[in-house]
């Protein structure tokens, strides 16, 4: 069930470098350049880096993949020119940029105005060598599932009711969602909730549905986009 959602993370790609400038045919005979596309490890990312790397092809390029789990990684890879371009989620990207740049105290600068989110996001990724390309029209969120039988235990249909609640929950999410402002601090600081531990078990993965369907975690992290969170009941 989903109890909320969270923040705007409507999709973008940022990209250090695109090869060469000369135009393509499109039909994919000629070579334009190499670039390597990078995934961030999880199911959502894979695919949408997959459809990039696929749009890059049929253009001419010559399209290596790899998939960089870290964050940090992911960052320096892209400054340093390892990886080319990579999926992300804009209200994300921009509040991670903000604190790379201004501190890890720095107050957050995304929006769940798109166009906000971007105006903040394309200087600082300028700052850093980087280019955010126009966004893809398509929109996911972050979301937060319970078990049904923990919703009906308690009453719940809404991340205000959990926090209203005093549950305190086990979350299970990615490493990351400890400092991630649409993560832990956001639920804790705009729901009221009360997070005693992170199970880490990965951003909307079957892993984290399996372990809020099992009780080894009350509250999970899972993405608007997901057509496969009720069948974990």
């Amino acid at each position: 069930m989903l109890v909320g959602i969270a923040a705007l993370a409507a999709l973008a790609l940022s990209a250090a470098a695109c090869g060469s400038d000369t135009s393509g045919s499109g039909s994919g005979s000629t070579s334009e350049g190499s670039l390597t596309v990078a995934d961030a490890g999880f199911t959502e990312s894979k695919v949408l880096a997959e459809m990039y790397a696929a749009v890059l092809e049929k253009a001419g390029y010559k399209v290596e993949r790899t998939s960089v789990q870290q964050t940090e990684l992911a960052q320096s890879s892209l400054e340093n020119g390892t990886v080319d371009a990579i999926p992300q989620y804009v209200a994300t990207y921009a509040d991670l940029l903000n604190a790379k740049v201004h501190g890890s105290t720095a107050p957050s600068v995304s929006s769940p105005d798109l166009r906000k989110s971007l105006a903040a996001l394309r200087p600082l990724a300028a700052g850093v060598g980087l280019s955010v390309l126009d966004p893809a029209a398509a929109v996911d969120q972050n979301a937060f599932a319970v078990s049904r039988s923990f919703a009906a235990q308690h009453h719940l249909s809404t991340l205000s009711d959990l926090g209203a609640s005093g549950q305190t929950v086990k979350l299970a999410a990615g490493p990351e969602c400890a400092s991630r402002p649409f993560c832990q601090p956001g639920l804790e600081k705009t729901y009221n909730i009360k997070v005693s531990e992170i199970v880490r078990t990965g951003v909307d993965t079957p892993q984290t549905k399996a372990a809020v369907k099992n009780n080894t975690a009350q509250l999970g992290l899972v993405l608007t986009t997901d057509a496969t969170v009720a069948d974990y009941g």
